[in-house]
């Protein structure tokens, strides 16, 4: 490596290591004071306090490593057009892409470190946090066996809704099937107060059924004290699809998402598509930020223009996360194709960030 790219690149490793240390001092800081009166409240032990705070570091990376990277190029590259260094390295004959690379080979590492995080150690940790809060902070006790208000997308186009689920014994309780046609129209209700998984198959007691015809009217119903019907969910299946979305990782959500492909739920489909999307773009989105923020960095020459610099850049990001909302609103109310939603703005900012470089002098 040249001495110039040393030197560029620990300038910017330093920036963006002290941005993500503000950040999360920040956030620290911000929730403790918010949590507070129930740290002290529920008696909260010191141990357990200081886990939560740790279960929350990946997350608060991954979230603010986008930000600190355009931070940190901002100031990178404003401190040397300021020292007139970058003047001399262009007056040398260096391309300002060349004069970047490095920057950009740490934005490449650093987004294969938020992919690592986000698919190793984010789903593990988020939880852990959730179960913290939950059971110390917001005192909502809860065991590992029996699980509550479960909503499944199934097979065959049907949707379950489950009051209790004991994982023990696979007992359900409270269970409601809507099975619905291609055009989503419900076309059967089912009904049982208690359903048991045993030699294979769902026994149920008080099962209750009814069928409606295009209009919604009933056709038909049906009760029975106990009935074994078919159900093709087994109580494995429960169990992984009453997984919260943000504990699974990209391939975890993949696999969900083919498993549900057959049922016909085009609108869930469509919003898990979503959801897997960004995903994947949130691991380049701290390479995308340090290109999109290079324009503005290029532009500071004196201290007054600096400062409005970091502003606009801000502006810029503030506004990247704004459009990337509304296109994914859109996505979701079926106007753009679920890749489209998420590509857009991505797409859109690259090419004018290439653009505004290309025509600096």
């Amino acid at each position: 490596m040249r001495i110039l790219d040393k030197h560029i690149t620990k300038e910017f490793i330093s920036s963006l290591l002290t941005c993500l240390a503000i950040f999360l001092f920040l956030f620290v800081i911000i929730d403790s004071f918010t949590n507070l009166d129930d740290f002290i409240k529920n008696k909260i032990p010191l141990m357990i306090v200081a886990k939560y705070y740790l279960a929350i570091i990946p997350m608060v990376f991954v979230q603010t490593s986008p930000i600190a990277c355009l931070m940190a190029i901002i100031y990178t590259m404003g401190k040397l057009n300021y020292n007139n260094e970058l003047i001399a390295m262009r007056s040398s004959g260096l391309s300002i892409y060349k004069i970047v690379m490095p920057l950009f080979i740490v934005g490449v590492i650093l987004s294969l470190i938020s992919f690592l995080v986000t698919e190793k150690v984010l789903p593990v940790t988020q939880h852990l946090s959730d179960t913290i809060k939950a059971q110390y902070i917001e005192e909502k006790h809860t065991t590992e066996e029996t699980y509550k208000n479960l909503a499944i997308y199934g097979f065959n186009n049907k949707q379950m809704f489950i009051n209790s689920f004991n994982a023990k014994t696979n007992v359900m309780e409270g269970l409601t099937i809507l099975k619905h046609d291609r055009r989503q129209n419900v076309i059967s209700k089912v009904f049982a107060n208690k359903v048991k998984w045993e030699n294979g198959v769902w026994i149920a007691e008080q099962y209750l059924l009814y069928n409606f015809d295009q209009y919604n009217h009933v056709i038909d119903s049906r009760y029975l004290e106990n009935y074994t019907f078919k159900m093709e969910e087994t109580p494995s299946d429960i169990l992984k699809q009453r997984q919260k979305i943000n504990y699974m990782n990209s391939r975890e959500l993949f696999s969900y998402i083919n498993r549900l492909s057959g049922s016909g739920a085009e609108t869930a489909l469509r919003y898990l598509w979503i959801e897997f999307y960004q995903k994947m773009l949130s691991h380049f989105t701290p390479l995308i930020m340090i290109l999109i923020g290079l324009p503005c960095a290029i532009t500071v020459r004196r201290k007054g223009i600096g400062f409005s610099s970091v502003g606009i850049s801000v502006l810029v990001a503030l506004l990247y996360y704004v459009i990337l909302a509304v296109s994914i609103a859109l996505g979701k109310s079926s106007v753009f194709p679920a890749l489209a939603s998420v590509l857009i703005t991505p797409v859109l900012f690259i090419c004018v960030a290439v653009f505004l470089i290309s025509i600096n002098p």
